[in-house]
């Protein structure tokens, strides 16, 4: 009996859950299979919070219905593998003698960094990710805080793959090409790649981009404390960043390099304990995941790549 009591309990999530969403299945049976998948998730979240043995916690988000392999197709394959190459970058790194570099950055509070977008079923981290660098910049800049399109950036960029996945070093060339990027608002996201549209006017421009060195957080700090920096990291092995909803992630997790983020920030909760140094992460899996859609990841967790890879090839664009 107490076990149907279980199921019935999160079967009352599940309906709640899919009135957040707005789930509507095709019929009874897939909206049962979409079940046993929430339930699934739904048990290991549960487990992991009960636990308290994380510096984190998960929580129920717009992925609650999908597989792992569903959620790997949709949403965790979207950065190209291949590295920026450095070699065809327009310039040197520009912060590489900077000494005054603060313990605390955060770009939100600076006015640099908008809210947290969905890219939906579109594997178009690598527009957001760059979007969201070049955001900030601009409103350095020019003390203008204007989203910028993704949706070009995925319609338009050529040497991308558009909701198949793209890279950053692309997305900044075309910037480059097309001189500039459209506003967001001009040029709005619908989730999925379409003709590219011409005559829309740029908002936001770019003279250069840089490479961050490599495996290398403190010249990622560096960079971070002068503007919000594009970066990749894995997701993968295990699920529970898929999950994150708070706290300091820790890993522990890969370097493959499979998702792209934007740097918008840095700190450290507690001075005397070294292990809570942070990244304050941007994302582009909506507001109900994470921290509104941010994140906080350990910072200097010992591996020079940085944790889930994310020093391995930050890039930054110039304006």
């Amino acid at each position: 009996m107490a076990g149907a009591i279980g199921d019935a309990s999160v079967r009352t999530k599940f309906k709640e859950w899919m009135a957040k969403f707005g789930r509507i299945y095709t019929d009874a049976a897939e909206e049962e299979r979409r079940f046993q998948i929430f339930k699934n998730n739904y048990e290991y979240i549960e487990s992991v919070n009960r636990a308290g043995n994380r510096s984190y916690t998960l929580g129920l988000n717009n992925f609650a219905d999908m597989t792992d392999d569903e959620f790997q197709e949709n949403q965790d394959s979207c950065l190209d593998p291949s590295p920026p190459n450095s070699e065809s970058m327009i310039g040197s790194f520009r912060y590489a003698n900077v000494t005054d570099v603060p313990e605390f950055v955060d770009w939100i509070s600076n006015h640099a960094v908008t809210r947290c977008e969905d890219a939906g079923n579109c594997a178009s981290c690598w527009a957001f990710a760059a979007a969201a660098a070049i955001e900030g910049i601009n409103a350095i800049k020019t003390g203008l805080l204007a989203p910028v399109s993704a949706q070009q950036l995925v319609d338009c960029d050529v040497a991308s793959h558009g909701c198949n996945g793209g890279g950053l070093d692309r997305a900044f060339f075309f910037l480059l090409v097309n001189g500039g990027i459209a506003a967001a608002l001009n040029y709005s996201y619908t989730g999925r790649q379409g003709e590219c549209r011409g005559g829309v006017p740029p908002v936001a421009t770019i003279r250069s981009y840089e490479a961050v060195p490599p495996n290398n957080e403190s010249a990622l700090k560096q960079a971070v404390a002068n503007q919000p920096v594009s970066i990749g990291v894995c997701t993968r092995n295990p699920e529970d960043i898929k999950w994150y909803s708070g706290g300091l992630f820790k890993g522990p997790c890969g370097t493959c390099q499979n998702h792209a983020m934007t740097v918008i920030g840095y700190g450290t909760y507690d001075s005397s304990d070294p292990s809570s140094k942070y990244w304050m992460l941007k994302n582009s899996w909506g507001e109900h995941w994470g921290v509104n859609g941010f994140m906080f990841i350990q910072r200097e967790a010992g591996p020079p790549e940085g944790l889930c890879g994310l020093a391995k090839s930050p890039i930054y664009p110039v304006k």
